[in-house]
């Protein structure tokens, strides 16, 4: 029991230590980016066609992978325009 009252209190010095030099707020900031992050920011600012096809090409089944292919969709869409027989009927809102 001795032995766990000197741990408890050897780990709370600990975080207060942490806490008030800050590190811990830190910590998250200084990790690097990692090669999927870093391709998905680039397609994002790229924000074509081709530089959504390419992170989907380098990451199938990454954790941006569903936004890139609804990016690769619409911007498809947006390039070809309405589809023929797509056209608007007099009189009835589509939206």
């Amino acid at each position: 029991m001795k032995y766990l009252k000197g741990l408890y209190a050897s780990l709370r010095a600990l975080a207060i230590a942490a806490l008030a030099s800050g590190t811990l707020g830190h910590a998250q900031a200084q990790q690097p980016i990692d090669a999927e992050t870093a391709t998905w920011n680039w397609a994002r600012a790229q924000n074509t066609l081709e530089a959504y096809q390419r992170y989907l090409e380098l990451y199938p089944l990454g954790i941006h992978s569903t936004e890139a292919f609804r990016a690769v969709v619409e911007l498809t869409l947006s390039q070809e325009g309405p589809a023929p027989g797509d056209a608007a009927v007099p009189g009835i809102d589509m939206y």
